[in-house]
């Protein structure tokens, strides 16, 4: 079955702030879901994408260009979806995958082979026996929340104080008050 398959294209540079549908852009593209894979391949249906900070570095391709944003190409993220088919053990159908390191695609299905597939990791063998919003895995218990919540931890508030925790792309900040 011939898909047209939804992708974030980094279509522009931004220098300043981003204009919807200038910067980035939603195309489709024509995918076979029901194509032959190649030995160990599989295909996610994404489901989530974390817009992060490291993004307006990304979109302003300062260089070098350790941020993995093309010009032309499918915008790369954290991304969280659920293998629809696989000819990979390791990756079964059902299994709910996150991507490492912001080089997952932000396409709403995506083909993954060869080099691609050291990029994301089996987070739940099956989706359906979570407990807890899939969403969560990108937000309070992505790298986000878990920066916030050590940074918290690490600042060590004093018994009946406050503590304020903002955390950025690189840092962290606790005052106690």
């Amino acid at each position: 079955m011939t898909f047209n398959n939804q992708q974030v294209i980094f279509a522009q540079e931004c220098k300043s702030l981003p204009v919807p549908g200038e910067h980035l852009q939603v195309r489709g593209s024509s995918i076979d879901l029901d194509a032959p894979l190649a030995d160990g391949a599989y295909i996610v249906k994404h489901l989530y994408f974390s817009i992060d900070p490291y993004f307006r570095h990304g979109l302003a391709n300062f260089p070098p260009n350790i941020w993995g944003f093309q010009l032309g190409q499918v915008v790369r993220g954290v991304a969280l979806g659920v293998v629809s088919r696989s000819s990979n053990p390791k990756y079964p159908q059902g299994a709910i995958v996150i991507s490492q390191f912001a080089k997952g695609l932000f396409s709403e299905y995506s083909i993954i082979q060869g080099s691609e597939q050291e990029h994301y990791q089996v987070l739940l063998e099956d989706g359906k026996a979570s407990k807890i919003p899939l969403s969560n895995y990108l937000g309070v218990l992505g790298v986000a929340g878990m920066t916030g919540y050590y940074g918290f931890w690490w600042c060590r508030p004093i018994g009946g104080s406050t503590g304020k925790v903002a955390w950025i792309a690189c840092g962290r900040l606790c005052r106690h008050g």
